[in-house]
């Protein structure tokens, strides 16, 4: 099962990029847990209802973050992932 819990983080982080929170959260259990490094004040989000909460405060925080996935370990019937998070880099405008 370790294979098949990476597998399906991997998808529901594609969904997440696309801003389809729905698809995501079909992959988690009702228990989800997000611990945020962005908002450590807040402590842990658990649940989907505190979840969509996280997402809907880190977009209107930053509307235009992007996160990359890093390494993904399933541990039991647990995943853990490494995110980086960041928003995306704009252009420099050339003068003439």
């Amino acid at each position: 099962m370790s294979q098949e819990n990476v597998e399906n983080y991997r998808r529901a982080a594609a969904a997440w990029a696309r801003g389809d929170l729905d698809t995501a959260l079909a992959f988690a259990g009702e228990d989800a847990e997000i611990i945020s490094r962005v908002f450590v004040m807040e402590g842990s989000y658990r649940g989907h209802e505190e979840v969509r909460r996280w997402w809907q405060d880190l977009h209107d925080s930053f509307p235009d973050w992007d996160a990359e996935v890093g390494e993904v370990r399933a541990l039991g019937d647990a995943t853990l992932a490494r995110l980086h998070v960041s928003r995306p880099r704009r252009r420099k405008r050339c003068s003439d």
